[in-house]
């Protein structure tokens, strides 16, 4: 990549994750403690209650499936990440995370990708790392801690807000919807020309 010497400034990063720590960082939702647990059980046994009496059994039905649904959730979230992870062989290795003026990247094993900074939709903050991801590409992971060690987190962040969305924001649905619309719209005017 020689376009991020124009640019001014270029950051990479190498890990390698277990996969313990890829599924904690997959994760959907926060992680439930014991004591979240035990509020869910007793919110259920509340629910239960309910369904005792004929006016409000509804209610009890409501919150016994919600209920149900939440622990589904918390159960079976994790299992999207350790099948990727168990799938993905540049996962088993060191994986160099990028990112400069020009765009991201990420090199493991098998797989070299790479964005320009309009190709990526969403960043998220979360455990001190900071995730850009891109069409066509894996998410690219990178420490907060480190990028402002090296002076460059204020300039990247300023790269993400500018091209991208900040995941599960307010505005996030409405502005990757009007990007898909536009995308949609160039894509039909070339192929009429």
């Amino acid at each position: 990549m020689t376009e991020p010497l124009k640019t001014g400034f270029r950051f990479e990063h190498t890990v390698q994750f277990t996969e313990a720590e890829y599924v904690h960082l997959r994760r959907i939702g926060p992680i439930v403690s014991r004591w979240g647990r035990a509020k869910l059980g007793l919110v259920v046994l509340f629910g239960l209650a309910l369904l005792a009496f004929r006016w409000t059994a509804p209610f009890g039905g409501f919150i016994v499936l919600t209920s149900f649904g939440f622990w589904l959730l918390f159960r079976f979230s994790p299992k999207a990440g350790r099948d990727e992870y168990r799938q993905s062989s540049y996962l088993h290795g060191p994986i160099t995370y990028g990112v400069s003026g020009y765009g991201v990247w990420i090199e493991g094993g098998p797989l070299h990708a790479e964005s320009a900074w309009s190709g990526v939709r969403v960043w998220h903050s979360r455990d001190g790392l900071l995730m850009l991801s891109a069409t066509g590409m894996p998410p690219v992971y990178l420490p907060e801690a480190q990028l402002r060690d090296a002076g460059l987190h204020d300039r990247v962040m300023a790269l993400a807000r500018e091209h991208a969305v900040e995941y599960d924001s307010p505005g996030a649905g409405s502005k990757l919807d009007k990007r898909a619309t536009r995308a949609e719209a160039t894509r039909s005017e070339v192929g009429e020309g």
